[in-house]
């Protein structure tokens, strides 16, 4: 019988001797860098345009005014279908 001892790591020992995860452990994770935030303030001066949905104020207020139009007529549609208003 064999007196080889055995291994916990499995089949792949020896596989890949030259990673080492101890040597990873202790490395910095990124490269330390001098930031300067002044360099970030150059388009200050341009005032970005607010959207919503993709779309500008008077494109909005046009949406509005349709959907509020829509409400109006669906309303007095119904009104008229259940008898509550006569004309």
């Amino acid at each position: 019988m064999s007196s080889k001892p055995q291994s916990r790591r499995g089949k792949s020992e020896g596989l890949d001797s030259s990673f080492d995860l101890d040597s990873l452990r202790g490395g910095p994770i990124e490269p330390q860098i001098d930031y300067d935030p002044s360099a970030d303030f150059v388009f200050d001066d341009i005032p970005e345009e607010k959207r919503f949905l993709g779309m500008t104020a008077v494109e909005r207020m046009f949406l509005s005014i349709f959907l509020f139009m829509n409400v109006l007529v669906i309303g007095v549609a119904l009104l008229l279908a259940t008898g509550r208003l006569v004309l």
